[in-house]
């Protein structure tokens, strides 16, 4: 059975991997702050399908790469 730390290292990769990013997935509060929005907002779009979160044992963690593709302009999350 793994720990909490190492589970928590094995949703960072795959985040990580989803996300096409070598960065770790950042918290609603770290992708708020860096796409310049409220928390809510990054809810909203979580909710809606246009950012896509990796499960984190249950704490929503966000992509690097999600960012990025938002920051790039793009609206609709990529497969």
């Amino acid at each position: 059975m793994l720990n909490d730390e190492q589970l928590d290292e094995i949703a960072e990769r795959v985040a990580a991997r989803l996300g096409g990013s070598s960065g770790e997935p950042l918290t609603k509060l770290e992708a708020a702050r860096a796409l310049k929005v409220s928390v809510r907002t990054i809810e909203r779009r979580i909710e809606a399908g246009v950012i896509v979160p990796v499960p984190h044992l249950g704490v929503v963690r966000i992509p690097a790469g999600e960012i990025e593709r938002l920051r790039s302009g793009a609206r609709q999350p990529s497969k």
